[in-house]
């Protein structure tokens, strides 16, 4: 969960919300690079280059804006952020069991 927070810090952080995929490049982890294709191209086919699954299927919902994809993902908390994020459900962050990781739920799905 660390790792995908992480992933998501990033791409929030980044340039990834200006569509500026060409900065992806700097990026060395391979998972983070993918992911930060995916989400600024909003192309889920970036995500098959995710070696987890877990954080594959989160990327193909972000990215595709597909919340069913939330469904493949095993971790109970990383499906309730991912259908927070990917289908603007706040209502899913309250599902969270981490108080850090449901406080930065509601505010990255607030957006």
């Amino acid at each position: 969960m660390k790792l995908l927070l992480g992933l998501l810090i990033a791409f929030l952080s980044s340039s990834a919300f200006a569509q500026n995929s060409s900065q992806c490049g700097f990026i060395t982890d391979s998972n983070q690079q993918a992911l930060c294709r995916a989400i600024a191209d909003q192309n889920p086919s970036q995500c098959g280059f995710i070696s987890d699954s877990d954080q594959q299927a989160m990327c193909r919902a972000i990215a595709g804006r597909q919340s069913s994809q939330c469904g493949f993902i095993n971790n109970s908390n990383q499906q309730a952020m991912c259908r927070a994020i990917a289908g603007g459900d706040l209502n899913q962050c309250g599902f969270i069991q981490n108080g850090n990781q449901s406080a930065f739920c509601r505010g990255v799905s607030g957006k």
